[in-house]
């Protein structure tokens, strides 16, 4: 792992580097590349560690370079963002493509408990109105 400074963190695997970066408490993960096995392990431990060494209070999931997603790894993204739910991070997933949506609905899985928005403004946009409605309780 290689630290670029304390709001990024880039790793690599035998198959790909993947970047996460951290902007207003929220933990930004951009997805440009296949998802092996590896990466996924990889992913949900940085994540999982960023998310609580830093005490973030989002996650925001862009699949917007994702052009197909097998079942398997959807239920392993799945899982990853339950997990982050557990660590107190309200979860948003961004930037679904056509054939990913086909999929999904073909599996008839649904991103349970997740907020899904367009694009990465909209996102961000869900996630400040939750994270300031979470602070006014």
């Amino acid at each position: 792992m290689k630290q670029t400074d304390k709001d990024q963190e880039v790793f690599h695997t035998q198959h790909a580097q993947v970047g996460l970066s951290i902007t207003r408490q929220i933990l930004m993960v951009s997805i440009q590349v296949e998802l092996y096995d590896d990466v996924l392990d990889c992913l949900q431990e940085r994540t999982l560690n960023m998310l609580q060494k830093h005490a973030l209070k989002g996650l925001l999931l862009d699949l917007s370079h994702v052009p197909l997603l097998d079942y398997e790894t959807a239920q392993r993204l799945e899982k990853i963002l339950a997990m982050a739910k557990l660590l107190g991070a309200y979860c948003v997933i961004v930037g679904i493509q056509p054939n990913v949506a086909a999929c999904m609905v073909h599996w008839n899985h649904r991103w349970q408990g997740m907020q899904i928005a367009r694009n990465l403004d909209d996102g961000f946009s869900l996630l400040d109105h939750a994270l300031c409605l979470n602070s006014d309780v």
